[in-house]
Order: structure tokens, then C-alpha cells, then sequence
């Protein structure tokens, strides 16, 4: 069994787009993670409007996760 897979460059921008926005979901302080009405604001609009977190994850031995 063969599976090619043909990426359109919409489809790859719409790819960036959602790691983007999931890179911010992800962000360790929640103060910094965005609202939801901001996620759909990210995922509707364009991506040459939408800035990448300052640091997506990085624990830290102080931060470490149980």
C-alpha cells in the first residue's frame, strides 16, 4: 500500500497557522495563553497577522511537570 500525499502551499499555510496558534495554547503561565474568542480570531484571520509566541514551552527545573 502507497499513500502519496499532495500539500497544496494553502494547505501548508494553514498548517503553520494552527501550529502557531497552538504554540500559544501551550504557553506555561496561563495568563499568557490566549481566550478562546482569540483562538478563533487566530484561526479565521491571516497569517501574516498572527506573531509567534515569546517562548512556546520551556520548563525549567523550577517548572517541572508532575
Amino acid at each position: 500500500l502507497v499513500l502519496t500525499l499532495e500539500v497544496t502551499p494553502e494547505g501548508k499555510e494553514k498548517t503553520r497557522q494552527l501550529a502557531i496558534v497552538a504554540l500559544w495554547c501551550i504557553q506555561w503561565n496561563p495568563r499568557n495563553r490566549p481566550s478562546m474568542t482569540k483562538v478563533v480570531n487566530m484561526l479565521t484571520g491571516s497569517l501574516q497577522n498572527l506573531q509567534m509566541p515569546p517562548k512556546p514551552f520551556v520548563p525549567s527545573e523550577n517548572h517541572r511537570m508532575p
